[in-house]
């Protein structure tokens, strides 16, 4: 196997591992969401990304070959780095359950990195 193949095949595989890593987590945050207000629910999703420097939205996508979407809320800047320099991610991951793309790209727009209001 030449080299460039070998690489996209462990690029492949790590982000396979990302994917359900962050599945898990999505789903370990639904539970605990289960029940909660609409108001509750938001204020844990709001510290869940605040505590994480790197935070994904999960959802289903019919589209993707396992069915899973993911985007990133916060640390986009620190994934690319990690990705540029070949290493890791050596920070805290986490994520959250959305219902679709645009709720995790509503979500990286209110409590992300760029995020477009602070209310606490």
């Amino acid at each position: 196997m030449d080299a460039k193949v070998y690489a996209a095949k462990m690029v492949d595989e790590a982000v396979e591992l990302l994917q359900r890593e962050a599945t898990e987590i999505a789903n370990q945050h639904h539970e605990v969401m289960l029940g909660m207000t609409e108001r509750d629910a938001a204020d844990y999703v709001k510290r869940v990304i605040a505590d994480a420097p790197l935070v994904f939205g999960v959802y289903q996508d019919a589209g993707s070959p396992n069915g899973v979407g993911m985007y990133v809320i916060k640390g986009k800047r620190e994934l690319l780095a990690s990705v540029a320099a070949g290493l890791p991610i050596q920070i805290l991951v986490n994520a959250i359950p959305c219902i679709e793309r645009e709720q995790a790209m509503a979500a990286a727009e209110v409590y992300g990195d760029g995020q477009i209001k602070s209310d606490g």
